[in-house]
């Protein structure tokens, strides 16, 4: 039989280099701390300085916080909730996230239904412990010192529940005594 490699490969990391939910939490709960205090040092700058209508303000703001969750998040720098939680976001592949990449997995959490509660749900039936959003953008989240330790080809995982009908790639692990 012909398996279908047009996606390519991506990266397998050992079980335990994904961060349970209560780490994933924590980072979340963090970076929160971060982005709300950022609302008060934009708008006190934005007075400060010069007056601005509202509007200036909360495109400022979101300017601010949307550099500090996609960009810094993923830098060297990192996030100080991905610091502190000791995780960072990779690619299927094992690179860094583009800002695009980055930017969709953060409007997915943001407009998504019930985020929170579907993030919860999600990383407790996922073997990997992703999201549902990390699985939609080819993200996953794995412990700061993690190296892959092997490579797997990519295929589309299909997912239907609920009236949803989902389709996301997935790096395949090799099942002992497979030939996959």
């Amino acid at each position: 039989m012909q398996r279908d490699n047009s996606l390519g490969s991506g990266v397998i990391y050992a079980q335990e280099d994904f961060p349970g939910i209560m780490r994933r939490f924590a980072a979340m709960a963090i970076d929160m701390l971060i982005v709300l205090p950022l609302g008060v040092v934009t708008s006190i700058v934005s007075d400060t300085f010069w007056t601005i209508s509202p509007g200036y303000f909360w495109g400022a703001y979101v300017s601010v916080t949307w550099l500090y969750l996609t960009v810094i998040r993923t830098s060297r720098i990192s996030s100080l909730g991905y610091r502190l939680a000791d995780v960072k976001v990779v690619t299927l592949k094992g690179k860094r996230p583009s800002a695009f990449r980055m930017t969709l997995r953060l409007v997915l959490w943001l407009f998504g239904p019930l985020n929170f509660l579907t993030d919860l749900f999600w990383m407790g039936a996922d073997p990997d412990n992703q999201t549902l959003r990390d699985c939609m953008v080819s993200t996953c989240v794995v412990r700061a010192n993690a190296t892959p330790i092997a490579e797997g080809p990519l295929h589309l995982t299909y997912f239907n529940a609920m009236g949803f009908s989902l389709m996301y790639p997935r790096v395949v692990r090799k099942r002992t005594g497979s030939t996959v």
